[in-house]
């Protein structure tokens, strides 16, 4: 861990980065050499099914998605979008690409229909951002600006 991460200059730029990172090894190294609090990810067991997963959901427990949003994945909490925005304003792509990314790679959908989704997907209202900004006190316009202004598109998966 030490050798990676004096390998990777962002370390270097920011050292308490390397210090969290320190951290977070020790936590997880000691919590799993004493058998503290493992808990068995469910999807190494049971095979993803999103339509499945989401129509159960829907009929069973009358949930349904936030009108904010066109996505259902983190759909439960409104800073999820705020995350979003950051993301896709700062590095260019969001949770969601991650998660379709994901779903690509395991032959769970197709590149084309990930594009679809994400286009559709990925669309974060400024209005619900300002919104947001607002109930939490904080300033929209000079977030824009922090973040230079514009949210960059995000680059071809």
């Amino acid at each position: 861990m030490i050798r990676q991460g004096l390998q990777n200059p962002c370390y270097l730029a920011h050292p308490i980065a390397f210090v969290h990172l320190g951290q977070e090894f020790l936590y997880r190294f000691y919590r799993t050499r004493r058998k503290i609090g493992l808990t068995a990810p469910i999807f190494r067991y049971v095979p993803w099914d999103e339509e499945t997963i989401v129509s159960t959901i829907q009929q069973e427990l009358g949930w349904q998605r936030a009108a904010y949003t066109k996505a259902t994945w983190r759909s439960d909490c409104v800073l999820n979008e705020l995350k979003n925005y950051l993301y896709k304003s700062m590095l260019g792509f969001t949770k969601n690409d991650e998660l379709l990314s994901g779903m690509i790679r395991t032959n769970r959908i197709g590149r084309a229909e990930a594009l679809e989704r994400l286009g559709k997907e990925n669309q974060i209202s400024p209005k619900f951002i300002a919104g947001l900004c607002a109930d939490l006190g904080t300033n929209y316009p000079a977030l824009k600006r922090a973040l230079g202004g514009t949210v960059k598109p995000a680059a071809a998966a």
